[in-house]
């Protein structure tokens, strides 16, 4: 479109501001912040990463003087107290500014560290903020001037931030858990840094154009989800919400490299643009001449980031009134983002093993084959049998005897099948209300999982070192084998579970309530106890560092051991372990794992379901699939359809017009693109970012 027609068409467009939902936001508010700063094409930029919101905050600078970084510190500080989240104690190195900034902080404790002590959390973020920079530079067609470093570093912060992070137990990124504002994402990702558009500047009723030449710098983050623009006509920067891509030229390319040069006179296509007075550029945080403060993308406990994500996906956070904006634009609903191309990562959850293709849930009041009641009954016997008598997990107690309060709980029963579909066990688990219980007495409760690229790279060497068999190792109620530490926890059994506790052990029945309750006092770290999973974690590490293994420095679920010129792997996803090794090693490995745990299964073969993969081994290769799962999903679909790519150019295009889906329907379209995504996590990484769109659709459809 040529750029004359767009500046004499442009209108203005009603805008929908979306509005914060704290619900989406982090519930803990008490932050760490480990902080440094990076030297990038002779610029300045102070990087701070906040824990357990891992966010990280850039603020550019002017040098590393204890007046700059404590400016910059404080405007970080007020970022975070701006959406409540309270910082209690920053670590960094000893160099000097910092050690001048000891004591300027009430509240807050500056730590200062060793010489050459090693600040992975921010330095792994710096490396990839400027490897993104690098990468963005190289594939502009003109030089970028001194004066936009910043920006491009805000623009590098801003498309990591809208990455979901392992290190999170949820499924939403930190930008979300900090602003708790839904991402645009047909918005976020339609202009890259450096593009030539034309932005929306009003009209007075007269010939005056009614858009202003500019190039794209970064996202900003508030509700219109405007950006921050830098104008060719006046080489100031503005902020809008409304704006038409246009194709860039020779005649940009020829402005661009000319950017810094004074007096320089602008072609007759630009020079029809009539002076305007730009929008003020405020910054992120009050700091004087300091750049735009912007959160990065989380540092997880040895390294979170998703380095295959496609590029950038987030905006700047930025503090200011969204009423700065000076037009107005209709916008796609917003929607809860959920990062779909995550597969570097070394995951702090505490979710329960994706072990199974199929875990479904059994409701025996209404299953009425004989042989699967017999069966359902059968798992829960197992169940309270392991918890009172097989692993002592449980001790009943009269309800007088009750220190504080006792937390409900529920049995319940599922079907689990392997990821090639086969029937592999009726299970039944008593699980506690963790809801219920204060998480501030729990302060340290997560534990990581081993990441999917982990678990690829790992099988990966394995095929080409010609390992043809692989084990698993399943260890039979990993959480209550594991002896409760703290204060005592105490659980209340329903009229229901206690009736059946009762037929099993009839002594128990002196302990039942005048309402029919039992109380018991948990021994071991009862399934759904929020310390559960750390619990477990810590006991099983410490066993295999006896064992000679050790942690590796990328993923602290993957324990290896160096014995000559044989490495042996172990990935640890909860209570399920993927041993690679030698026949001799997995056989001593069972051993000292059936000393340690007493109750353990192992598998051993070419064939492995983990996770919900079908892993098959071959003569120096290794096969990932998850056919069945597919098969299984496509069943609810009625009309298939055939592409030959995963996503078109159209991809992120919605019909504001279209019908909306039924409320029975869309609840199976969401299960669906739940079900995709579980899918893109493991075996279709490919389908990632058509499903993320849809991630963004599944509300309203």
């Amino acid at each position: 479109t040529p750029p004359a027609y767009v500046r004499g068409k442009m209108t203005k467009r009603p805008i929908k501001r979306e509005v914060v939902d704290e619900s989406l936001m982090l519930a803990e508010k008490k932050q760490k912040l480990y902080a440094d700063v990076m030297h990038y094409e002779n610029a300045m930029f102070l990087i701070t990463v906040c824990d357990p919101l891992h966010l990280v905050l850039s603020t550019a600078i002017d040098s590393e003087s204890g007046n700059q970084l404590g400016l910059a510190l404080q405007g970080q500080l007020d970022v975070l107290r701006s959406r409540g989240f309270v910082p209690t104690i920053v670590y960094t190195d000893p160099a000097p500014g910092f050690r001048k900034i000891v004591d300027q902080f009430p509240g807050v404790i500056i730590d200062i560290g060793g010489a050459q002590d090693n600040n992975a959390k921010v330095d792994k973020k710096i490396r990839r903020i400027k490897e993104l920079c690098r990468s963005i530079q190289a594939s502009l067609p003109w030089r970028i001037p001194k004066t936009m470093i910043k920006d491009l570093v805000a623009y590098a912060v801003a498309r990591m931030n809208i990455r979901r992070t392992t290190a999170l137990n949820m499924n939403v990124c930190p930008k979300v858990l900090f602003t708790g504002i839904k991402i645009n994402f047909a918005k976020e990702l339609d202009l890259e840094f450096g593009e030539y558009v034309e932005v929306y500047d009003g009209t007075d009723n007269t010939s005056r154009s009614r858009s202003i030449p500019c190039v794209a710098l970064y996202p900003r983050n508030n509700s219109t989800g405007s950006w921050e623009f830098m104008n060719l006509k006046t080489k100031s920067r503005v902020r809008r919400s409304h704006w038409t891509k246009m194709k860039s030229s020779e005649l940009i390319v020829d402005i661009m490299n000319r950017f810094e040069e004074r007096n320089v006179r602008m072609p007759e296509e630009l020079r029809q643009v009539e002076e305007v007075e730009p929008a003020p550029a405020e910054p992120v945080v009050p700091q004087p001449e300091a750049g735009p403060t912007v959160p990065v993308e989380s540092e997880e406990q040895v390294e979170t980031e998703s380095e295959d994500v496609p590029p950038p996906l987030i905006d700047h956070v930025d503090v200011d009134s969204d009423d700065d904006d000076d037009d107005e634009e209709e916008e796609l609903p917003q929607e809860n983002p959920i990062a779909s191309r995550t597969r570097r990562q070394t995951g702090a959850s505490i979710l329960r093993p994706s072990k199974y293709s199929m875990a479904t849930k059994v409701d025996k009041r209404k299953e009425t084959d004989p042989k699967k009641r017999e069966a359902i009954k059968k798992a829960e016997v197992e169940e309270i049998q392991q918890l009172f008598e097989g692993l002592q997990a449980v001790e009943a107690v009269y309800e007088d005897e009750v220190e504080g309060r006792a937390h409900g709980c529920h049995m319940f029963t599922v079907d689990k099948e392997l990821a090639d579909g086969a029937f592999d066990k009726c299970k039944g688990r008593v699980v506690l209300h963790g809801n219920e219980q204060d998480p501030d007495l729990y302060p340290d409760r997560s534990s990581p999982t081993v990441a999917v690229h982990s678990i690829f790279a790992c099988l990966t060497a394995a095929a080409f070192n010609g390992i043809t068999e692989v084990a698993k190792i399943d260890v039979k109620g990993a959480f209550i084998q594991t002896p409760m530490v703290g204060p005592p926890v105490y659980m209340r059994c329903n009229p229901d579970l206690t009736k059946l506790i009762v037929e099993v052990y009839p002594e128990l029945k002196k302990y039942v309530t005048e309402k029919g309750c039992l109380f018991c006092r948990l021994l071991k770290a009862l399934y759904g106890c929020v310390q559960a999973s750390k619990l477990w974690f810590d006991k099983l590490i410490k066993f295999l560092k006896k064992e000679g293994y050790e942690q590796s420095p990328t993923d602290p679920c993957v324990m290896r051991k160096v014995e000559g010129d044989m490495i042996s792997l172990l990935l640890i996803y909860v209570d399920d372990i993927l041993v690679i090794a030698d026949r001799a090693k997995i056989d001593r490995l069972k051993e000292t794992f059936t000393k340690e745990y007493t109750w353990i299964t192992m598998d051993l073969g070419m064939k492995q379901s983990y996770l919900g993969m079908q892993i098959c081994f071959g003569d120096g290769s290794v096969t990932v699939d998850m056919i069945h799962y597919i098969s299984k999903m496509l069943e609810s679909v009625k009309h298939l359809k055939e592409f030959s790519v995963p996503a078109n150019k159209e991809i992120f295009v919605v019909d504001e017009k279209a019908q909306l889906l039924s409320e029975s329907e869309r609840k199976r379209f969401h299960t669906l693109v739940a079900k995709l995504l579980f899918l893109s996590k493991r075996a279709r990484p490919e389908i990632s970012t058509a499903n993320g769109f849809l991630c963004t659709r599944v509300t309203k459809a």
